[in-house]
């Protein structure tokens, strides 16, 4: 059957999900930013996997800023998504340390340093970073994307 020239609208998959956003979200129960690890293995291996991500994100930074690639758009993007990484890692490393001495201590009541535990609280909020970081990778990837899709569609025109 001929349509002619009339597109087709097809419903978007992800609107039959819309009727359970309102149970998906009430339902929902509380994510804890830090993530408690069996001490003392547990806690040794997931700090050393923070060393080595910060480790790697240090060296992606200094890779793209000393080569040709740090004028270009999507890369610096791409940079400053590796340095915040970093600054998350460094907050959460820094947060599992703390939550050795803050967590028990504020489970019996006993006295917390007040900079000790207001420091703690704003180290919760690391996946604000984090958040931030993955957006600056997403739009360094797309930028890229655009790059390479433009520059093939300039070889078509010389070719054409």
């Amino acid at each position: 059957m001929d349509r002619g020239n009339r597109q087709v609208m097809r419903p978007n998959p992800l609107m039959r999900l819309l009727p359970a956003l309102p149970v998906i979200l009430l339902w929902a129960s509380p994510a804890l930013a830090f993530q408690e690890h069996g001490p003392p293995e547990g806690l040794y291996i997931h700090q050393l996997a923070h060393i080595c991500l910060a480790l790697s994100m240090i060296g992606l930074w200094y890779g793209i800023r000393s080569s040709r690639f740090r004028k270009d758009q999507g890369w610096q993007r791409m940079a400053i998504g590796a340095a915040l990484l970093t600054v998350w890692n460094i907050m959460t490393f820094t947060g599992h340390i703390l939550s050795l001495y803050t967590m028990p201590a504020m489970r019996q009541n006993n006295g917390v340093p007040a900079w000790m535990e207001l420091t703690w609280h704003i180290l919760k909020l690391d996946n604000i970073v984090c958040v931030a970081a993955m957006l600056y990778f997403y739009a360094g990837l797309k930028r890229l994307l655009q790059d390479t899709h433009h520059a093939a569609e300039e070889r078509e025109q010389k070719n054409a």
